[in-house]
């Protein structure tokens, strides 16, 4: 298993949980909503530069805003 980021292949060891849907906004704390993303990928979500999306797979592609 590796980080769910689109092309990315850094070992699950060495990823974090991170929530699908936030638990802020009403996600679950259970595996069904949890997936793993590098320390780079999951500070992608949050930055501003940045939007992403769930495909096909539950990988994560990311876009760099214009």
């Amino acid at each position: 298993m590796t980080c769910r980021a689109e092309h990315c292949t850094v070992s699950a060891a060495m990823c974090q949980v991170d929530h699908a849907i936030p638990w802020a906004r009403g996600g679950p704390t259970d595996l069904t909503n949890a997936r793993l993303l590098c320390g780079p990928h999951h500070r992608r979500l949050t930055h501003p530069a940045y939007r992403h999306e769930t495909i096909p797979e539950g990988r994560v592609r990311f876009h760099r805003r214009e």
